[in-house]
């Protein structure tokens, strides 16, 4: 079965980077990071919470300067417009309706629905740079049906099944080597579940793209912010 077919035809496709190191782990201080090509010593985000520090160019306002037309549509309140990402974008949509653990985020669903919807609306004729931030392959690993449990063994009835992906109460016990082998693979079933899932709406937002002919000349990059600790360490 296939895990992420339009990813895994990117990456055919396309040039992939086999290694890829993260600055740093959390949400904002790794995107301030892509976003301005400086570590975060030099950009002042140490984790998420910490506003942008003034003065640094973006990405998004040097691409601005260049004559592109720039919408950022992100995923979750970790890049909320006060954090200041938003610098360089003519629209930046942190418009999120929903909640997931202790973190205001949209699935995936909702967020490439805004993202075509803000590419509909513009009334521009400059080249175009798209930035869709996707929060789903992130705790708690509770995608929707039915994808949720579509890799999990269907004998499990453990702790993991039996309270839901809350990381206060197993994330210690991932990080401590406490989980037994089967909580382990049921806790790394569900994140399969959400790359599934995030996968099949990267593909649709790539479909719904390439049927309005802003993918001939285009670049597209996907890549992750940071990666996601699963009992390896």
């Amino acid at each position: 079965e296939e895990l992420t077919p339009h990813l895994d035809r990117l990456a055919a496709d396309g040039v992939r980077f086999e290694r890829f190191y993260a600055n740093t782990s959390t949400t904002l201080n790794s995107h301030t990071s892509m976003m301005t090509g400086r570590d975060p010593h030099q950009h002042g985000v140490p984790r998420n919470g910490f506003p942008v520090l003034d003065g640094i160019p973006t990405l998004a306002e040097r691409l601005k300067g260049q004559g592109y037309h720039t919408i950022g549509v992100v995923g979750a309140m970790a890049l909320e417009r006060a954090m200041g990402l938003d610098r360089g974008f003519d629209v930046y949509d942190d418009a999120i309706e929903g909640k997931q653990h202790i973190m205001h985020q949209d699935r995936a669903e909702r967020v490439v629905d805004r993202a075509l919807a803000r590419v509909d609306a513009r009334d521009d004729a400059a080249p175009l740079f798209l930035f869709v931030h996707l929060y789903d392959m992130h705790g708690p690993f509770a995608a929707p049906e039915p994808w949720r449990e579509r890799f999990a063994d269907p004998a499990y009835d453990g702790i993991f099944k039996r309270i839901g992906w809350k990381r206060k109460r197993i994330g210690p016990k991932l990080a401590r080597g406490r989980a037994t082998p089967a909580e382990l693979d049921y806790g790394a079933s569900l994140y399969l579940g959400e790359a599934a899932y995030t996968d099949h709406h990267v593909g649709r937002l790539l479909d719904a793209l390439q049927a309005r002919g802003l993918l001939d000349e285009a670049l597209v990059v996907i890549t992750a912010d940071h990666g996601q600790v699963l009992s390896e360490l």
